[in-house]
């Protein structure tokens, strides 16, 4: 079994947080659990070097007394070069909205090659549901630097927790009884995004190191235990992945694996949905909402023979099918423009 020991409060709170939102709290309400905030003091790790008398944010980590790592570099302001783009990404936005389809869309992108970007409605933030299961991957990779081996210790599935929020979008998921290395665990939970994988996870996570990963890529971590307060913006959860792909933040070996694992993401009605079949895509969706109003979220890295680059599209609309079909025409456009420019 595995030895870290469990912490039962942080895993319900942490579910409260992934799983949750309203439903969520009624849940752990009904059973009997008292839901605490996590009390936490916001301390950025990562800070700008905005005016160093160039075109570019260089962001580098702190929380060291000699030296300040670069986590990655981008140029303050919008490419014009993707200013069609732009304009032809709003366009269809609008067009959903007078459809009926879609409430509210923010977008970002960003190529790795040269490090143009662009972004649409950067004002608007929405809930990450299961997007905040890259952070426990992280969090997870950090936890095995402190304690090398920890990926393959074991657990054993003693239950399913059957008052867990009903996923829309799921394939394969853990089975009671059955023994899982933490490595199998974080495969589940980010190739399948199963919640019974992340629900045992969370049993063991160690939320300082999760918080950690927030504040040390520049992220707020204010209202971290709830799920209604929590919002993120495309531009501020797309750092996951700018890091991961320049392996600034988790070493080769342990960036190399996260991004393995979200190749493997099986979810395809979205961002891969009208991409030719080769080609690769590292990503991670999360949904969110209300019957009435759902939310729809997916981040990733497209791996365009020598023109990678950065998505990141967040929905809100009435169906949730129809916000998965917002997500793939919008990629569509990106793909279009990124193999017409490289």
């Amino acid at each position: 079994m595995i030895i870290i020991p469990k912490k039962i409060n942080i895993k319900f709170t942490f579910l409260f947080m992934i799983l949750g939102g309203v439903v969520a709290y009624i849940t752990l309400q009904s059973m009997g659990i008292r839901v605490k905030n996590i009390n936490v003091t916001q301390q950025n790790n990562m800070y700008s070097d905005a005016d160093n008398g160039t075109n570019y944010n260089i962001v580098r980590l702190g929380g060291y007394h000699y030296i300040k790592p670069i986590l990655y570099a981008e140029e303050k302001n919008e490419s014009q070069q993707y200013s069609n783009l732009k304009t032809d990404i709003n366009s269809l936005i609008e067009k959903f909205k007078a459809d009926g389809i879609l409430n509210s869309a923010s977008v970002y992108v960003r190529n790795f090659k040269y490090g143009d970007w662009i972004e649409l409605n950067p004002q608007e933030a929405f809930q990450p549901g299961s997007l905040l299961k890259v952070p426990i991957l992280f969090t997870y990779l950090k936890m095995n630097e402190n304690k090398p081996g920890l990926l393959n210790s074991s657990i054993i599935c003693d239950r399913i927790e059957k008052n867990l929020p009903n996923q829309n979008i799921t394939t394969k998921t853990i089975k009671v009884g059955q023994k899982y290395s933490v490595k199998e665990l974080l495969h589940y939970m980010i190739a399948n995004s199963d919640n019974n994988a992340t629900f045992l996870l969370g049993e063991y996570m160690d939320m300082q190191v999760y918080n950690r990963v927030f504040t040390d890529l520049g992220l707020s971590i204010e209202h971290m235990d709830n799920r209604e307060l929590f919002h993120i913006t495309a531009r501020q959860y797309s750092v996951f992945f700018k890091v991961l792909f320049n392996a600034t933040y988790l070493d080769n070996k342990d960036s190399e694996f996260a991004a393995s694992l979200l190749a493997q993401c099986d979810f395809k009605d979205g961002i891969l949905k009208e991409m030719p079949k080769n080609v690769i895509v590292a990503h991670k969706f999360g949904e969110a909402g209300t019957d009435d109003m759902h939310e729809l979220s997916e981040s990733g890295i497209v791996f365009l023979d020598d023109n990678p680059y950065i998505i990141t599209i967040m929905t809100k609309g009435p169906q949730l099918k129809k916000l998965s079909n917002v997500i793939s025409e919008i990629s569509r456009l990106v793909y279009d423009k990124m193999t017409t420019n490289k």
